[in-house]
């Protein structure tokens, strides 16, 4: 069969006088096929699954890992040459999400064992279930943003300049996040930072997410607007901020799986939501930001870390 002659490994397969071998060293991932939406729509968000014969590794393990010889030499240069070839075909993806599916065989195990074949639908249905949250977590924000609306409203505050943001991070290889970026996003319309990469340390969000605790600024004070424009190293990204926000709330959603987490240890794609308007909050700004928490724990998907 010409879909299984993996390059290196088996010979081409002869059709009609002719070489045939696995396509997949080429295009293993064809996310090219929805070039065109992504030019119309640069918000346009790509979702892709993959089958995947070993899960990410860590730092930890990457130092760990043991040469390899025989059998699991040759299974991990077929892997490599398959998986790599859609790693760079989607690395420079803007906007994409990866659903793997993880069965737990290897790439080379051709039997079509009743075992094999209910792996392969336990992880089709995972990766079906993680879709059907990531819907979820897109409807929260809409209930998120309005919810927050009428909490402006009844405090006298204009909510038309209101944004709020879905975080996720970015991460290489499968280890530590690399950057953090806003996945799903209103009242962006007119601004430039929807898809402002955000460093993996020294910004806002990424504080609050390795301190697991709720962040808000007042960005009229010269303090909170050195804090808010700080881009770590990437200064040259902080004149997308827009420059009309007078507060901002960063909180970041509970990954533990405690305190009350509704996931399954926190297998939400957002780390954080983000919360900013341009009109100034009266009073204290600690209630208000506690109070948008309370409302995203109550009206969305997420947990809310709460430790002030």
């Amino acid at each position: 069969m010409a879909s299984a002659a993996i390059p290196i490994l088996f010979k081409p397969v002869l059709i009609d006088g002719k070489e045939y071998c696995d396509g997949g060293l080429v295009s293993n991932l064809p996310a090219w096929t929805f070039d065109r939406n992504r030019l119309l729509d640069e918000s346009c968000l790509t979702i892709s699954s993959i089958l995947s014969d070993a899960p990410p590794m860590d730092d930890e393990a990457l130092r760990s890992i043991a040469p390899l010889r025989g059998a699991s030499l040759y299974e991990r240069v077929a892997s490599s040459a398959l998986s790599g070839a859609s790693d760079l075909n989607t690395r420079g993806l803007l906007n994409h999400l990866r659903l793997p599916l993880e069965p737990g065989f290897g790439l080379l195990d051709f039997e079509r064992t009743s075992k094999h074949l209910q792996a392969v639908q336990d992880a089709t249905d995972v990766s079906a279930s993680r879709l059907e949250l990531l819907r979820y977590e897109m409807d929260s924000l809409d209930e998120i943003h309005g919810q927050i609306s009428e909490y402006l409203k009844q405090i006298g505050v204009d909510p038309e300049s209101l944004r709020t943001a879905l975080v996720r991070d970015v991460r290489l290889s499968g280890r530590k996040p690399a950057a953090y970026r806003p996945w799903r996003c209103r009242g962006y319309e007119n601004y430039q930072d929807d898809l402002l990469l955000l460093p993996a340390k020294d910004s806002l969000v990424s504080t609050a997410v390795e301190t697991k605790r709720l962040i808000y600024k007042d960005i009229t004070t010269d303090a909170g607007a050195a804090d808010y424009y700080n881009l770590g190293t990437e200064t040259r990204y902080a004149k997308l901020l827009p420059r009309d926000r007078c507060w901002i709330v960063v909180i970041p959603v509970n990954h533990d799986g405690t305190s009350g987490c509704r996931s399954e240890s926190g297998i939400e794609l957002t780390r954080a939501i983000t919360i900013d308007g341009s009109h100034a909050l009266p009073n204290n700004l600690v209630q208000h930001a506690s109070k948008m928490r309370d409302l995203v724990d109550e009206f969305s998907v997420y947990t809310p870390y709460v430790n002030d």
